[in-house]
């Protein structure tokens, strides 16, 4: 990634191991990643998954995916893919719901993002 956009780019990473697991499995295959799939990986219930997910991060874990998907689809435009490919390839429904998402994260639309670094 170019450095015009990497100081953007920090998750908050986590100790536990269940947790940690969580993390490397979301990060491999964002698209793939939802809650159920994640408590599968963390051997935890919901509650005890939520309490301690949040007390390593700071963040939900709806935002921290969220956000996560947002970074690596920030990598696949850098790279010049596609902004519909890259919103589809990272779980998105829709083009407009990722476009709204990423510009609230990134501060620009992902047009424009992928036009700057490639």
């Amino acid at each position: 990634m170019q450095a015009k956009t990497a100081r953007l780019f920090k998750l908050p990473r986590a100790t536990h191991p269940s947790i940690v697991r969580v993390m490397e499995a979301a990060l491999t295959s964002p698209r793939q990643t939802n809650l159920n799939l994640m408590l599968r990986h963390a051997g935890m219930s919901e509650r005890s998954f939520r309490r301690h997910f949040h007390g390593e991060t700071g963040m939900t874990w709806q935002n921290w995916i969220a956000q996560a998907r947002l970074f690596h689809a920030a990598n696949l435009l850098a790279e010049g893919q596609r902004v519909t490919d890259v919103a589809a390839g990272v779980g998105y429904a829709s083009l407009s719901a990722f476009a709204k998402a990423f510009t609230n994260l990134m501060g620009m639309s992902p047009v424009h993002f992928r036009n700057l670094q490639t």
